[in-house]
């Protein structure tokens, strides 16, 4: 009596045109997901380009605060290092509401600290300031000097320039967070010529988990040779090379990276990182859009 079934290099070929199926598909799927991504992201600084600009038009053409704090002092709603509230908060604390969260925050505080902000009304949905790409949150906390930071659902950060460093009664001015240069910022919406060319936001990649304070640049270094330039913060690349940004008039757009230095860096969550002259272009791309008055 005859059997039906496979021989066994049948069953091979079978195996093996399915696992060829496989290798066509999955890359062309994995690029699908990624543009998705992309399409999201866009999307989210869409949004946050307007809610900002809603913002300003709400507050007699003040922009927001735009530093992001880094430690928990004080009390939720009330840390100021300049004399405007945040755009968002420090992540607040589950079990006491009144208190800020310490160190090993988990996302869910995370998110209450984004509710807390000033700009969150105007969305009215954490999903949006977070990429869908960046998958930060899920890994193990990193290290800061001391303190160890889960963070990374927060995906965006705003420039300096936008009333994000601290400020210098003295001067009356807002310096650059964490050094020794200074720049004079925006305080007002009217005061952003071009608005359209001059970023708000940003893709970063803190290395500290959490994305703290600003995304900072060197201004100095438009007087300086392209040899002297350098990346004080990088951007993040969850997008293959490219990276994402939400811009003064309302819109965002991606921009792809040339530098072959850079993406390795920023996937490293690095700073100071010198500028290679292949992405010169890159870097000239920062210096026209990266938003501030002018130097001293």
């Amino acid at each position: 009596m005859k059997k039906n079934g496979f021989t066994l290099i049948e069953l091979l070929v079978v195996v093996a045109i399915i696992a060829l199926l496989l290798s066509i598909l999955l890359p062309g799927l994995r690029a699908a997901k990624l543009q998705a991504q992309l399409t999201i992201d866009l999307t989210n600084l869409g949004g946050l380009s307007k809610a900002w600009m809603i913002y300003t038009q709400d507050n007699d053409d003040e922009i927001v605060g735009g530093n992001a704090p880094g430690n928990a002092s004080g009390t939720p709603g009330t840390w100021t290092r300049e004399p405007y509230f945040c755009w968002v908060d420090y992540p607040i604390s589950k079990a006491n509401p009144a208190q800020y969260a310490g160190s090993n925050f988990d996302t869910a505080e995370e998110i209450l600290g984004i509710q807390n902000g000033l700009l969150f009304p105007y969305v009215s949905n954490p999903d949006t300031f977070h990429c869908p790409a960046d998958k930060r949150f899920l890994k193990p906390p990193t290290r800061s000097g001391a303190t160890a930071l889960n963070g990374g659902y927060r995906s965006y950060s705003i420039p300096g320039g936008l009333r994000a460093g601290s400020w210098d009664a003295a001067k009356k001015r807002y310096a650059a967070t964490g050094s020794n240069w200074q720049y004079i910022a925006y305080t007002q919406y009217s005061q952003i010529k071009s608005p359209g060319n001059k970023f708000l936001f940003v893709e970063e990649n803190d290395g500290r988990g959490l994305n703290a304070g600003a995304w900072e640049q060197d201004m100095r270094l438009t007087r300086q040779p392209s040899s002297a330039w350098r990346w004080v913060d990088a951007p993040a690349v969850w997008h293959f090379d490219r990276s994402s940004f939400g811009f003064a008039d309302g819109h965002a757009e991606k921009h792809k990276w040339a530098d072959p230095t850079l993406i390795p860096a920023a996937d490293q969550g690095q700073q100071y990182i010198p500028v290679d002259l292949r992405g010169v272009d890159d870097f000239a791309f920062v210096l026209r859009s990266f938003p501030y008055q002018g130097l001293p």
